[in-house]
């Protein structure tokens, strides 16, 4: 996809578009990629504790507070824990 975006790039129709055209553009195609990429990689089950850890890190605060309440906070960090430690090794 990367070599697809390239290619696009220096096309003359690319060319053509304003700067805010072309911004517009790449951000889309760079977020479809990345759609992409995480869709395939939450395919694998192995990273599955990863995913969890980077979405629960991404959550915003009033989420992560209603989580803990649903878990507990200590099991929660508990759990986290144990995913940062397999991570460590």
């Amino acid at each position: 996809m990367g070599f697809g975006l390239s290619t696009f790039v220096e096309s003359p129709e690319y060319k053509n578009f304003t700067d805010a055209q072309k911004s517009l553009i790449i951000k889309q195609v760079m977020q479809s990629m990345r759609e992409n990429i995480k869709s395939e990689l939450q395919k694998e089950s192995n990273l599955a504790p990863y995913w969890a850890l980077y979405d629960y890190n991404n959550f915003d605060k009033d989420t992560i507070k209603v989580i803990n309440e649903w878990y507990g906070k200590d099991k929660m960090d508990s759990v986290l824990k144990e995913i940062k430690k397999g991570k460590e090794k």
